[in-house]
């Protein structure tokens, strides 16, 4: 009895282990886009759609939208992240400067438009 209850234990804990998804939020794309956003028009629309400025609300969050895949293609990817999260600041900064020089490249101005019209980016 004691083995199967051992057995059963090992069992559901190898479970829960596997079925951990490989989750890599990053709070930080957020505080850079609300640093950005602050005392715009948009500034209370991005606090209340959070991480929708940039993924797809109801989707996973591996799912971005417009806005958030011409982020990642303009810099703000995985690549950045890994190379500077150990360094806070030096992370915010980077971030800082990819979204800034993103929306002042032309790929960014449509981007650009919808936050200067008090749209969220990512809106359609």
């Amino acid at each position: 009895m004691k083995r199967m209850i051992v057995t059963l234990v090992c069992v559901a804990v190898a479970s829960l282990t596997l079925s951990v998804s490989d989750v890599s939020a990053r709070p930080q794309y957020k505080a850079g886009f609300a640093k950005l956003a602050k005392g715009t028009k948009i500034e209370e629309a991005a606090k209340k759609e959070s991480c929708n400025v940039c993924h797809v609300k109801g989707e996973k969050k591996t799912v971005r939208n417009a806005f958030g895949k011409a982020l990642a293609k303009g810099g703000l990817n995985k690549e950045l992240y890994t190379a500077n999260k150990a360094d806070k600041a030096e992370l915010a900064k980077k971030i800082d400067e990819v979204m800034k020089k993103f929306l002042a490249s032309e790929d960014g101005a449509k981007f650009k438009k919808h936050i200067e019209d008090g749209k969220l980016p990512g809106a359609e």
